[in-house]
């Protein structure tokens, strides 16, 4: 048996009933009830945590009765958790009043009779009875491990501020993928064949991580293959790639501009000649579609192009000027999906702007950002103004908190940057977060259905689906969902499904195994309450090797539904009616995030009206794929974007900060 256990905290339905539960219940239960099984089938100690009051509830916590709730009452149904996260025999059951599982002694002399040493904590709510957990196990002596997708909280801010605060102090924040990862039964006999990379550039030496820590990202064509196996930086590590950056960062500013667009003029030059190396690893490392994989590389080097335009001073009036200087030293937090265009829309400026720079690229593209690193170095940069540290949210964390950080730019999902702004605020310092989306096109009456329908497959469904602009919900008129429906049917079972390195390829595979079991799951479940699936719900059968799913529309779907609401980041739409433009912004604007917004219709008057009430930070009125221009503005609404949009003449407003200066003679 296992010397770990999994503490399932106060997963019953009368906490899992709010409707502000984040998370959303359906999802969390989901979730859990996947990892139950693979702890279940892996000897993990499964321990029940519930909380439970009397029938009278005399016993009730205080601020319980000051509000009147009366909840989880033993042999109530509230008292108990879904079906899907029932104990089996044999499986612990802990009762508590309060908020932390240890308050019932049973379960101190339970682990110790285990002797169980680690402790995964999944369950809610984060920033109150998971909080609690973790700190009392820590006091106890238990490495501590919260799965931080499989917990849940009604209170974004305080559930931000639990995760800063307990990483690295009482417990290590993971995904559950990860997690499993570290006790998988075949993980010896996989590493035996796995390269394992450094942890961290700094000073430009490559340096070796620890033994303890690291991440085994396999080939998303073949999940039994092991492509590497990534050392995480340690936190001394971390804080010495930030010094590094911190020391050279004054003589950096100080080469003036005209140097520093030498060294990223050389740095374009140098990436456009490796470019087929590139495309390479982004097709072989994350499963990109060459084509795809083609377009980000040429978006790349555009936006490291782009830098020439920004300003570093500008004139008020008469006497009176604006120059733009380095803010310090910048962290940037990069995610896999787009492994080069993201890094360097990021990088270039902040380096344009005379900033040191510590980088934490994502782990499913390490040799890409090992590539980037070898081309910054051959580009002539001074040794540690940019670093690398490879790692995961621990790292992250660790590298938001080090001395010496003034900002941090983060592109990542809506927990990662709420997280990250905890931290933050914490500290005093901006953020700017991009944080994916779920974006809405609406069809009306008007449109032209005959020639689009190729370019919205395209839109949903190409990279399979993992992209932060790809339209996942399709709001149509009542009176042309039928036609729409058969045409995008049609036009998504044209899509080439194969392997990513063909020229044909629309759709590749899903960048993991948990991605895979995550669509197929939130397919099923959405079947399950009522959808209709137009076409696709399947693994490709073809492709049973790897991490292939058929593009899936979904009908007969609630706009409020947890499907519809959500971002799935893979090959799932769903199409919801509407009356007409009206109730069509009303389910555009009804989900959380405000990233991308579309419209297709030749009415003027229609497109004037989207273009005032739509709530996104980027509207479409074409519809194809977004190609992202290099000088727009990029940033997102809501849920979608923290902090000021990136790219362009919008990056002096992050990477910068304006001094003004009065010269003699100034107007007044």
């Amino acid at each position: 048996m296992s010397d770990c256990a999994l503490l399932l905290i106060d997963l019953q339905r009368d906490f899992l009933g709010r409707t502000d539960l984040e998370p959303p219940a359906d999802q969390l239960v989901a979730a859990i009830a996947d990892f139950l099984r693979v702890a279940r089938a892996r000897d993990i100690h499964i321990v029940h945590v519930h909380t439970l009051v009397s029938a009278s509830g005399t016993d009730r916590m205080p601020h319980w009765k000051a509000a009147d709730y009366r909840g989880c009452i033993e042999g109530s149904a509230g008292a108990q958790p879904p079906e899907a996260l029932l104990a089996l025999p044999g499986e612990a059951i802990v009762r508590k009043r309060f908020f932390s599982a240890f308050a019932d002694p049973n379960l101190d002399i339970l682990l110790a009779s285990l002797q169980v040493r680690t402790l995964i904590l999944a369950g809610v709510h984060l920033h109150g009875c998971v909080r609690a957990t973790a700190f009392a196990a820590y006091e106890r002596g238990y490495k501590v491990w919260i799965a931080e997708d499989l917990v849940g909280s009604y209170d974004p801010l305080q559930s931000a501020a639990a995760r800063a605060y307990l990483s690295g102090r009482a417990a290590e924040l993971q995904t559950a993928h990860v997690l499993l990862e570290r006790l998988g039964a075949a993980r010896a006999s996989a590493i035996q064949s796995a390269v394992r990379l450094p942890a961290a550039c700094i000073d430009q030496q490559w340096i070796a991580g620890s033994n303890r820590e690291y991440t085994i990202h396999r080939d998303p064509c073949a999940s039994e293959r092991v492509l590497a196996e990534v050392a995480h930086a340690e936190r001394d590590q971390v804080h010495s790639a930030v010094a590094a950056a911190v020391r050279v960062q004054r003589h950096w500013a100080h080469l003036g501009c005209g140097e520093r667009l030498e060294k990223l003029a050389a740095l374009s030059r140098i990436l456009a000649e490796r470019r087929a190396a590139l495309e390479q690893l982004i097709v072989s490392e994350i499963g990109k579609p060459v084509r795809d994989a083609r377009e980000e590389v040429s978006r790349a080097l555009a936006h490291v192009d782009e830098v020439r335009q920004l300003p570093l001073q500008s004139q008020i009036s008469s006497g009176i000027s604006v120059r733009y200087c380095p803010v310090g030293t910048v962290a940037v937090i990069t995610p896999w999906n787009n492994p080069l265009a993201i890094p360097l829309s990021k990088l270039a400026p902040a380096l344009f702007y005379g900033n040191g720079v510590v980088w934490k690229p994502a782990l499913q593209a390490p040799r890409l950002a090992m590539a980037v690193m070898d081309a910054v170095i051959a580009a002539g940069f001074p040794a540690g103004v940019l670093n690398l540290v490879f790692g995961d949210a621990r790292t992250a964390g660790e590298l938001i908190d080090a001395p010496g950080i003034d900002r941090v730019a983060l592109t990542g999902s809506i927990a990662a940057g709420r997280a990250a702004a905890a931290r933050c605020a914490l500290r005093g310092i901006p953020l700017q977060g991009e944080l994916g989306g779920n974006n809405g096109l609406i069809v009306l009456e008007d449109a032209d259905l005959e020639q689009q329908m190729p370019s919205l497959a395209a839109a949903a469904f190409s990279f399979a689906g993992q992209r932060c602009t790809a339209i996942r919900r399709f709001i149509v008129a009542q009176g042309r969902m039928a036609e729409f429906e058969r045409r995008l049917a049609q036009a998504t079972q044209a899509l080439c499904i194969g392997e990513p390195g063909m020229e044909a390829t629309d759709i590749g595979p899903l960048i993991s195994r948990a991605s895979l079991e995550r669509v197929g799951r939130g397919c099923e479940l959405a079947h399950a309450s009522g959808a209709r699936v137009v076409c696709g719900g399947r693994r490709v059968a073809a492709f049973e090797q790897g991490n292939w799913y058929e593009p899936t529309l979904l009908s007969a779907v609630a706009p409020a539904s947890a499907i519809a609401q959500s971002e799935t980041f893979g090959p799932l739409a769903v199409l919801l009616p509407a009356a007409d433009l009206g109730e069509g912004l009303a389910i555009l604007n009804g989900a959380r995030q405000g990233l991308l917004a579309g419209l297709l219709s030749a009415d003027p008057l229609a497109h004037e009206r989207f273009a005032r009430e739509a709530q996104a930070g980027i509207l479409k009125l074409l519809s194809g794929p977004l190609s992202v221009h290099p000088a727009a503005p990029f940033g997102g609404w809501k849920a979608s974007g923290l902090g000021p949009p990136e790219h362009g003449q919008w990056d002096k407003e992050f990477y910068a900060r304006p001094q003004a200066i009065y010269h003699a003679g100034a107007a007044p």
